[in-house]
């Protein structure tokens, strides 16, 4: 019995891995190890976990993330031009689409996401600042309303809500 589950497991081990974002895997591989960075990475039990710790029922959105990673540097960002170039150009390739690039003084933020059968299966959020970095990544499958519901309590999450915030915005004014 042991030996036909680990056969199992082995066999669906690569459909697991084909969700994960080569070039986010990649990008965070290589700075996860720095001294100055903090690198969470979160699975969706733990994350429906805390859903329930909260009091959050079966349509709260954390409950829709099977997987979330986080990457911050704080008081110096050594993230070279070149990695975030290659990185943006890559997600494109494995269809990530850019929903808002904000620029707001030194502050550039990015948002991208992948869609499948309708749904967003990852999404993206890349502060980059001078001084600090921060990149949240999530798997799952979730409504664009609820990616902006999404509360997460980590420095960044909150560009989630100033995305809608935005887009309302936008649309008001194309109304008139």
């Amino acid at each position: 019995m042991r030996s036909w589950l680990l056969a199992a497991l082995t066999l669906l081990l690569p459909l697991a891995a084909v969700c994960q974002s080569e070039s986010i895997t990649s990008f965070y591989n290589k700075y996860e190890n720095l001294e100055e960075v903090t690198d969470l990475t979160l699975s969706g039990g733990l994350l429906k976990m805390i859903s329930e710790y909260k009091g959050g029922d079966d349509q709260d959105p954390l409950q829709k993330v099977s997987h979330l990673r986080l990457l911050v540097m704080e008081e110096r960002n050594a993230v070279q031009k070149n990695d975030l170039k290659a990185l943006f150009s890559g997600i494109q390739k494995e269809n990530f689409e850019q929903l808002v690039q904000v620029r707001d003084e030194q502050t550039l933020v990015d948002i991208y996401i992948q869609e499948k059968d309708k749904l967003i299966s990852n999404a993206l959020l890349v502060v980059n600042e001078p001084d600090n970095f921060v990149m949240i990544s999530l798997e799952g499958a979730f409504s664009l309303s609820e990616l902006e519901n999404l509360n997460i309590d980590v420095e960044g999450a909150e560009y989630f809500k100033k995305y809608n915030k935005n887009k309302e915005k936008n649309k008001s004014k194309k109304k008139l």
